[in-house]
């Protein structure tokens, strides 16, 4: 009936190592193919993704967790990205906001 089946949606999907577990992302509006990341240590990074070709072993390729110069001191609760800019913004529960130009 053209519905695609769970268990292969889930065989295609792509993972990515981080320092610590995720707990916020965001895609980029204006950089195609970038996503931005938070973890429970306070890191920020980015991932570099692209889709993959039809029928290959992955919905995605991607490239490894590529950490921001500046590390929040607790946990990130919120990545945004400037819907015109490549600017992204962060929030921690140590209560400061950090931007980054990418």
């Amino acid at each position: 009936e053209g519905s695609m089946d769970v268990d292969a949606v889930v065989q295609k999907a792509s993972s990515v190592s981080c320092p610590a577990p995720a707990i916020a992302v965001a895609f980029s509006p204006v950089l195609r193919g970038v996503l931005a990341v938070g973890s429970m240590d306070g890191a920020v990074g980015l991932v570099h993704y692209q889709s993959a070709s039809f029928g290959s072993s992955s919905a995605f390729d991607t490239t490894s967790f590529i950490p921001l110069p500046k590390k929040h001191a607790k946990y990130v609760r919120h990545v945004a990205w400037s819907p015109k800019e490549p600017i992204l913004a962060t929030t921690s529960a140590d209560g400061c906001v950090y931007m980054y130009r990418v």
